[in-house]
């Protein structure tokens, strides 16, 4: 009874994190273009890949992961920075989930003492995400992506 309970609670957290994967989507085509957002773009050698890779002014990644409390923000970053130590690009790890605020976020980040956070990576809540990455880099022009 105790592993159909665990795998039921896994197929829910594995459903919502596509459901949360699909709305950043759809987020960023409607900034971005269609044409301007990979989704489940390859990187470097082997099987890498980001959830999405955006061609922008500035390009930029975006991983997203779906949690509701802290010790699940903490393994999954711990589990991306390993992943991602050697990203190319600037990349954006996005916590969907609980209404977590960037302050704490801030916080659990600040507290790390191993596997930190490169210059090219930031953690954000979707809201600090929406703020600040949709609305401060801008869209290639038209002109560049015809």
């Amino acid at each position: 009874m105790r592993l159909a309970s665990t795998k039921k609670a896994w197929f829910e957290a594995g459903s919502l994190s596509l459901i949360s994967e699909k709305d950043i989507g759809k987020l960023l085509i409607k900034r971005y273009g269609e044409i301007c957002v990979h989704e489940e773009k390859k990187y470097g050698e082997g099987r890498n890949r980001v959830d999405f890779f955006v061609y922008a002014q500035e390009n930029f990644a975006v991983e997203v992961f779906n949690t509701y409390t802290i010790h699940g923000v903490v393994g999954n970053l711990n589990s991306k920075l390993r992943k991602y130590c050697d990203f190319p690009h600037k990349i954006n790890f996005v916590i969907t989930g609980a209404n977590f605020k960037q302050s704490q976020i801030d916080k659990i980040i600040s507290r790390k003492k191993k596997l930190l956070l490169a210059n090219n990576m930031r953690c954000v809540c979707l809201s600090e995400f929406e703020r600040e990455c949709i609305n401060r880099i801008e869209p290639l022009d038209a002109i560049n992506i015809k």
